[in-house]
């Protein structure tokens, strides 16, 4: 019976040693200890303290941009096949509606959208009697609203992980939070210092574009409106530069972008010609082609540099441009490194907005930890002394 026990009393011991030693490895001092304990035991939020989000995803801003995208392609088809109109414009964020259609020109109409939009749905209105013509609306099918909602949440939660990651954060937490139609992510992320500059990260939504500048720049919104007669042409837009608060510059821009940054293969933080911080970026092999053609077009236009609807940069297109460029503006050195960051893990396609956002002191997780410990040792001394007690009452 003893030498069961013995035998019993060397596994456990055995057990106890290597799990020791699995925790705290071979340390050759104090410092290695200490080292080893921190590395390898991995303390949540609630011990090691850290930042806690609740993000609203806005899903809708994803069906604006594929019904602004389809409307230029419709507008393109419509010229191509020589059909007439008198208005194609957005009634909201998923209806199209073309009005002063001949009625002899409906059926190639629902021919051209069965065949390449077909996620569409087509409604004919009434005829007009005044003008003999028909108003056409266009409406996103239900099932792919849904598909792209669904579609941007997920974008926005592999994004979010992406840019997490290459910020070197241990055990982040991405996941869905609440009702699934709410559309909301939980971010928690332990053992995070700079709060702010990760917040303004994760939040980004790093939509780049280029395009092609039509006029500009104006010294206020209002001088470009008036150059304009008060009315933007149908396939132009407006857009503030980075110094707009100072007096600033409003370019307009031709609507639809000639690369955006899903083009982008690569991104990294440099410096220009005159040691100041920059961001160089490659496209893949379409986006090239579309570049090298639309600069070529362009040559002694301005080209602007557009960063989530604001131009960082406008310069002059000198020659033909590939693969390869580089995005100029008043950057520091850190915020050239978290542009090209977010360059990187990719671009959101729905806007983000923190519901909730509230930050745990690494002291609260040590008093967590010491309080646990003491629980601990005073759990452990009264078992003891209670089977102590116990089993000598009994004689054993």
């Amino acid at each position: 019976m003893e030498k069961k026990i013995q035998t019993r009393a060397i596994l456990i011991g055995a057990v106890v040693v290597a799990c020791l030693f699995g925790v705290i490895g071979f340390p050759r001092n104090v410092q290695e200890l200490k080292a080893n304990v921190r590395d390898r035991i991995r303390l949540g939020l609630d011990l090691r303290g850290g930042m806690h989000l609740i993000l609203q995803v806005h899903v809708d801003d994803a069906v604006n941009v594929k019904s602004d995208q389809d409307l230029e392609r419709l507008r393109d088809e419509l010229k191509a096949k020589s059909i007439p109109y008198a208005e194609c414009n957005k009634i909201d964020i998923s209806h199209i509606a073309i009005k002063g259609m001949p009625q002899d020109k409906t059926q190639e109409v629902q021919n051209l959208v069965s065949a390449q939009f077909s996620d569409w749905d087509l409604a004919r209105g009434p005829i007009d009697p005044a003008t003999k013509t028909v108003s056409l609306t266009m409406g996103v099918k239900t099932s792919e609203v849904t598909t792209i909602r669904n579609q941007a949440l997920e974008q926005a939660r592999t994004t979010i992980e992406n840019r997490i990651n290459q910020l070197g954060l241990t055990e982040p937490v991405v996941a869905d939070y609440g009702k699934h139609e709410d559309y909301e992510l939980v971010v928690e992320l332990p053992g995070v210092e700079d709060s702010a500059r990760v917040r303004d990260i994760i939040q980004s939504t790093a939509l780049l574009e280029f395009k092609i500048v039509q006029k500009g720049p104006y010294p206020s919104k209002e001088a470009a409106l008036a150059d304009n007669g008060g009315v933007l042409p149908p396939d132009a837009e407006l857009a503030a530069g980075q110094d707009t608060g100072n007096g600033g510059s409003w370019y307009l821009l031709n609507r639809v972008a000639a690369i955006t940054g899903r083009d982008l293969t690569g991104a990294q933080q440099g410096t220009d010609q005159n040691g100041r911080p920059n961001v160089l970026f490659t496209l893949n092999r379409d986006g090239a082609a579309r570049f090298e053609r639309i600069t070529g077009q362009n040559v002694g236009k301005l080209l602007a540099v557009v960063l989530d609807s604001r131009v960082v940069d406008a310069p002059v297109i000198h020659t033909q441009i590939s693969d390869r460029g580089q995005i100029e503006g008043n950057f520091t050195l850190q915020k050239a490194a978290d542009l090209a960051l977010v360059l990187r893990s990719g671009a959101l396609s729905a806007s983000i907005t923190p519901l909730q956002e509230s930050t745990v002191g690494p002291s609260l997780g040590a008093d967590s930890i010491r309080h646990g410990v003491i629980a601990s040792i005073v759990g452990l001394v009264a078992v003891m002394a209670f089977m102590l007690t116990y089993y000598r009452g009994a004689g054993i």
